[in-house]
């Protein structure tokens, strides 16, 4: 009987669905097994984006609720009416002005609705200062960012005390890939989705911080090793250097803190003291070296265990 392929956005839709314990890991599984079939980057390079597209829909239709029914001269409601017009009606022209560069840096730095508000006027003619291909590119960099803006400011308040558990399952995953893709980690990120014991996460070096603990942080080691092991498309910046800094960060808070390290402080020391050599391509990487996976077998998580 032939197979037929299944699309990977019935995989990643998948996942954005499964919010309880049993269906995520086994959502997992099927777009692990996906994974794995996959005979090139090529194939997997934009799943990332794909995912936040995927993700972005229930919670934009969340936004849209709560902020209609807000009161007509609220902020929130004019940055909706500009995410829907942006796309919908072309920006017209206008007198030359700033670059494409300058106007989406100028995008980029936006920090909240009220701070758009303030420099809307100035981003709206700036855009219409470009050329018609560039008017279109920058209209959907300030749609984009509009979109993580508005939920942003909208949806933690509707999942606080463990309220509505889809949505909050679908916004620390957005929210989470959103850190990934942001910090150009889009081609690996999906390979750092997770079932932690409880919940569908993200461990990547760009999502992590310093608070991690030593099981986030051997995890997260253990699947830069797989991908160096696999071979697969490689960028030594982005997973290495990225990892590193995170590592040292958390060293740093160690050494701060006034009390003897314990047996988990001294495996994130050794972490460090590896990546240290990996980092400047010195010695043995860590996935070479055996200490790293005696350190690692005392912190599998919780999953990997009942396997």
């Amino acid at each position: 009987m032939m197979r037929i392929p299944v699309s990977p956005a019935a995989y990643l839709k998948d996942l954005a669905a499964s919010f309880t314990p049993q269906k995520a890991k086994e959502a997992l599984k099927r777009f692990g097994e996906y994974l794995s079939r996959s005979d090139s980057m090529d194939a997997i390079r934009n799943l990332a984006s794909q995912f936040q597209k995927i993700l972005e829909c229930p919670l934009m239709e969340t936004v849209k609720t709560v902020t209609e029914q807000l009161p007509e001269n609220h902020p929130n409601r004019q940055a909706l009416e500009d995410w829907r017009e942006l796309l919908e009606r072309p920006i017209s022209a206008s007198a030359a002005g700033r670059s494409l560069s300058q106007v989406c840096c100028s995008i980029a730095f936006l920090s909240s609705i009220s701070n758009y508000l303030e420099r809307r006027d100035y981003l709206l003619m700036s855009i219409q200062a470009l050329p018609k291909n560039q008017r279109e590119e920058a209209a959907r960099a300030l749609h984009k960012k509009l979109t993580e803006l508005l939920i942003h400011i909208t949806v933690p308040s509707l999942i606080e005390d463990g309220r509505n558990p889809l949505l909050r399952h679908q916004y620390r995953l957005w929210s989470q890939v959103t850190d990934c893709i942001a910090a150009g980690a889009e081609e690996f990120a999906m390979f750092f989705l997770v079932y932690d014991g409880e919940r569908l996460r993200f461990l990547g070096p760009w999502v992590l911080s310093g608070d991690a603990d030593v099981q986030e942080l051997y995890q997260c080691a253990d699947i830069i090793a797989t991908l160096a092991r696999q071979g697969v498309y490689w960028d030594h910046d982005v997973l290495v250097n990225c990892f590193w800094q995170l590592l040292d960060l958390k060293v740093r808070i160690l050494l701060s803190q006034d009390r003897a390290p314990n047996q988990d402080d001294q495996a994130v020391l050794e972490l460090w003291a590896m990546m240290y050599w990996t980092e400047r391509k010195e010695f043995h990487s860590f996935w070479e070296l055996s200490r790293f996976y005696e350190n690692l077998s005392r912190y599998e998580l919780e999953e990997e265990k009942e396997d």
